[in-house]
């Protein structure tokens, strides 16, 4: 069974969403993670190590923004201690191109100590700021998530670009620096995200679902669910009960959203 604790940061709370500690202290447990708009700074905190999409990591690492479904291997006794960091946030505190980490999980040399009756997250929140680079963030791509993941959001990019005074090209420009994928391929995503966290936390039906998460009809939502999860939302919804049977957890990186 995973015993997952999650805490909201005290500090650099609009770029970190939270930061989470991942302990497995029973069975080995194999967990299913859906594509993902989240970056997450990992620091394994036990000498048992676990896999990614069958890469073994035992050091610290940086799980990028995913578009695809990627399987997480948990042996009995590793712990690993996590920053979970919106997609807009990277370059504030780190060197690499956010286009380098899409899709990958890369090794990333960050030295963590902890302190005796100091509290993991606010050791690692001190820690991150000796590398926080103030500047860094685009105000028009943070706007940009908050728009689509919001309750009302602009409908089209072409809307949210007028309403901004940009233009596409411009937005291309920038996201390819600061997110490392494209305006409407991120767009797509959220989206995407949204949905699946109202499949979970929702009695709705699945077609009120997928019209509050920006989907323009049912075809369109059932068309980008078998895109990033190989399923229609009404056969994903299925499997996330039967998962829940069991573990009651499905994926530290969407189920605590």
């Amino acid at each position: 069974m995973i015993d997952l604790k999650s805490y909201t940061p005290f500090q650099y709370s609009d770029l970190i969403e939270r930061v989470w500690v991942l302990e497995n202290t029973t069975d080995d447990l194999e967990i299913y993670s859906p594509p993902s708009q989240y970056i997450n700074l990992i620091i394994p905190l036990s000498e048992v190590s676990y896999s990614y999409n069958n890469s073994v990591k035992n050091s610290p690492h940086l799980e990028g923004v995913s578009l695809s479904p990627s399987i997480q291997f948990y042996p009995k006794g590793v712990k690993l201690l996590g920053v979970r960091f919106y997609p807009y946030a990277l370059q504030s505190f780190f060197t690499l191109a956010p286009k380098d980490i899409i899709n990958k999980v890369v090794d990333y040399d960050f030295s963590f100590t902890s302190r005796q009756n100091s509290p993991l997250e606010h050791e690692i929140i001190i820690q991150l700021s000796s590398q926080y680079k103030q500047g860094k963030l685009s105000s028009l791509v943070k706007d940009f998530y908050w728009n689509f993941r919001g309750e009302n959001p602009i409908k089209t990019i072409e809307e949210f670009c007028e309403s901004n005074a940009t233009n596409y090209t411009s937005l291309h420009r920038l996201f390819s620096n600061q997110i490392g994928i494209s305006p409407k391929k991120f767009e797509r995503l959220i989206k995407f995200r949204k949905a699946l966290c109202n499949i979970i936390d929702e009695e709705n039906q699945l077609t009120a679902i997928g019209l509050s998460s920006g989907y323009f009809d049912q075809a369109h939502f059932i068309r980008e669910f078998k895109f990033f999860v190989g399923n229609t939302p009404l056969s994903f919804k299925k499997v996330i009960e039967q998962a829940d049977q069991k573990s009651q957890i499905i994926n530290y990186n969407f189920r605590i959203l």
